[in-house]
């Protein structure tokens, strides 16, 4: 493989997947599920500069690992809180995973492979809008390829053994169990590619004890901080229950993430199709390292998915490389000449043209509630004191928790007035004669943003 520094292919795909992901993820606002989930954590770690343990609302969060809320609070620290701080972690190794992809497929094949394997992944609508939200799936998947890819390049320089194992542990703390698939892909192929032996390379086994050390380590401070309760509730329900049933309605059959990949990838949908039945071809008829490998990727992956009885589409994302990959074998083979740099203008065309009809870049999943947000912080800086009253989700607690004072229903909490400065509350539709009957009929509606409603005290 050429070096990168030399490798003007390399360049141009680094500049426009970066151009491609980082446009407008600071614009719109995050979604409840699971953007806000995940940042409000990351929020509250930059703000009370506790790093050894996550927390959601003061309460202790172990649903998720801390690899992305780390980065996130950091983003947090050095360039505030807002949309595009809150989306950079993914963004960057989605950018990082294409780069990845185009490493992989050149090194299994060739330089054209790489090409086309990372402009396919990039232009994926499914993995693009995930690599655009403060989410950990994409993250993940960066990990798990650059697990996969080390262990492949160990076959010949066992070195790489140990870093795959290490990536693991990356791996495992940017999604928790689902890093496991890395490790079974890794299984299934050295059985059948008869590398058994990497398996067993001491390297390896020390660099996957490294990452399992750290991965204890983690759940030991955990539990000094939050209690055994609170494990046994991430293993018991998070993992177990989750495998095993179906929570919260998200239910689904055997061809559901059949049917996610191909309605969420359209128009490039009937090539990963074709193009993975054409390696799963190659990899059975001639025990190719490279199809044997990707062959193992898809359907390791796919199986462990459809079993786990909770389903979420975005669970499969990590199978986006490896079909990718597929692409770009597949378009080599049968694509040559004139027409292999016609089929890339295409790709390019269409990906352009996603711009401005996809989906994929609208990224507005919370208007009202941000344009609440800005109008309250303009209040709070002003040294006017604002009350969330009513109950709340995700969303509120993100944009609202550190300029407003939270008043559930239940509580028959005490409100502060500021000398002569009029009181504010910042509610839903459902609640306003709620607040009038317990503080007061003096409190009148001053703004409406969408189900949002602002209302002031008469002075």
């Amino acid at each position: 493989m050429n070096s990168i520094s030399k490798d003007k292919l390399f360049w141009f795909l680094l500049v426009f997947a970066t151009v491609y992901i980082l446009f407008n993820i600071g614009s719109g606002s995050l979604t409840t599920w699971d953007e806000c989930a995940y940042m409000i954590p990351a929020k509250e770690m930059a703000q009370n500069n506790v790093w050894h343990t996550l927390t959601l609302g003061g309460e202790p969060f172990l649903e998720k690992p801390p690899l992305c809320m780390w980065s996130t609070a950091l983003f947090y620290k050095f360039f505030g809180i807002n949309e595009f701080t809150s989306r950079a972690t993914s963004a960057i190794f989605g950018i990082l995973t294409v780069m990845l992809v185009y490493i992989f497929g050149t090194y299994v094949s060739n330089r054209k492979t790489g090409l086309v394997s990372a402009l396919v992944l990039l232009a994926l609508p499914h993995y693009l809008h995930f690599a655009k939200m403060a989410m950990l799936d994409v993250t993940l998947t960066f990990f798990i390829v650059l697990m996969i890819y080390l262990f492949l390049r160990g076959e010949d320089n066992a070195k790489y053994l140990f870093y795959s194992g290490l990536a693991f542990g990356l791996a495992y703390f940017a999604k928790g169990f689902a890093s496991c698939l890395g490790i079974f892909v890794i299984f299934a192929y050295a059985i059948l590619a008869k590398k058994i032996r990497c398996i067993f390379n001491r390297r390896f086994i020390i660099g996957v004890s490294v990452s399992l050390f750290f991965i204890l380590f983690w759940y030991f401070i955990q539990y000094r901080v939050a209690g055994i309760e609170q494990i046994d509730k991430y293993f018991g329900f998070h993992i177990f229950t989750r495998a095993t049933q179906a929570i919260e309605g998200h239910v689904g059959g055997i061809n559901f993430y059949q049917k996610a990949i191909f309605n969420k990838n359209k128009p490039w949908s009937v090539l990963l199709f074709i193009s993975a039945a054409y390696v799963l071809f190659r990899a059975i008829r001639y025990r190719e390292k490279g199809p044997l490998l990707l062959s193992c990727w898809i359907v390791t992956s796919y199986v462990l998915f459809s079993l786990v009885k909770t389903k979420l589409h975005w669970y499969i994302i990590p199978i986006y490389p490896a079909l990718a990959l597929t692409a770009g074998i597949a378009v080599v083979k049968f694509v040559k000449g004139k027409l292999f740099y016609t089929t890339i203008a295409v790709f390019l065309i269409i990906m352009c043209l996603q711009i401005p009809f996809s989906k994929v870049f609208k990224l507005d999943f919370s208007p009202n509630v941000k344009a609440a947000s800005i109008r309250v912080r303009e209040l709070h800086d002003n040294g006017l004191r604002v009350y969330f009253y009513g109950g709340y989700d995700n969303k509120d607690l993100f944009y609202f928790n550190d300029i407003t004072v939270f008043l559930p229903r239940k509580d028959k909490a005490f409100i502060v007035q500021k000398s002569d400065k009029p009181i504010y509350f910042i509610t839903r539709q459902e609640s306003i004669q709620d607040i009038q009957k317990r503080y007061g009929q003096d409190f009148v509606v001053t703004e409406k943003f969408g189900d949002l409603i602002l209302l002031k005290n008469n002075e």
